[in-house]
C-alpha cells in the first residue's frame, strides 16, 4: 500500500460503512448494497440480499465471514460466508439494526437496534444467547473489548 488515494467505482450510492477484513485482503462497503472489494485487484463483487440500506458491517476475526445489517423491513442480520457468497439470517430484532460487531474470538456477534436492546448471538448456531436491555433510545455502536 502506497498511501496514495485510489478511486474504486463501487456503485453503492451512499456509503454508510467501510471496513477492511482482518487479513487486509478485502474491503467491505455498505450503502445501497453490500460490496466486497479485493484490495489487490480493486475488483468488486456485490452481495445480494439486503432489501434496504446497509448500515453496518463487521468481519469475523479469520476473515472468512462477515455480518451485515441495515435499514431493512425484516430487521435481520445477515451472516455471509465470503468464499461461497452464501447468507444465513439472525432473526430477533424488532426494529432496524444500527450496529454490529464480531467478537475477537469469533464466537459471538453483538448487535444493537433503533429501539435500544443489544443482542448477543452465536454465529455458529444462529441463536440469540442474550438480550441486554436498559437503553432508553436506539443503540448507535457496539464494540467488543479486544481481550
Amino acid at each position: 500500500v502506497s498511501g496514495s488515494p485510489v478511486a474504486v467505482p463501487l456503485g453503492v450510492g451512499s456509503v454508510n460503512c467501510v471496513i477492511f477484513s482482518p487479513n487486509g485482503q478485502t474491503l467491505a462497503v455498505g450503502g445501497n448494497s453490500l460490496q466486497l472489494v479485493d484490495a489487490a485487484t480493486r475488483a468488486s463483487t456485490t452481495l445480494s440480499g439486503h432489501p434496504g440500506l446497509v448500515q453496518c458491517v463487521s468481519w469475523s476475526p479469520d476473515s472468512t465471514a462477515l455480518v451485515s445489517a441495515g435499514l431493512d423491513d425484516d430487521n435481520r442480520l445477515r451472516v455471509w460466508i465470503v468464499d461461497t457468497r452464501s447468507c444465513t439470517f439472525l432473526t430477533g430484532h424488532t426494529s432496524p439494526v444500527t450496529c454490529v460487531d464480531w467478537s475477537p474470538d469469533g464466537t459471538r456477534i453483538a448487535s444493537g437496534d433503533q429501539d435500544g436492546p443489544v443482542r448477543l448471538w452465536n454465529p455458529s448456531t444462529g441463536s440469540c444467547i442474550a438480550i441486554l436491555e436498559g437503553h432508553t433510545q436506539g443503540v448507535g455502536a457496539v464494540r467488543w473489548s479486544p481481550d
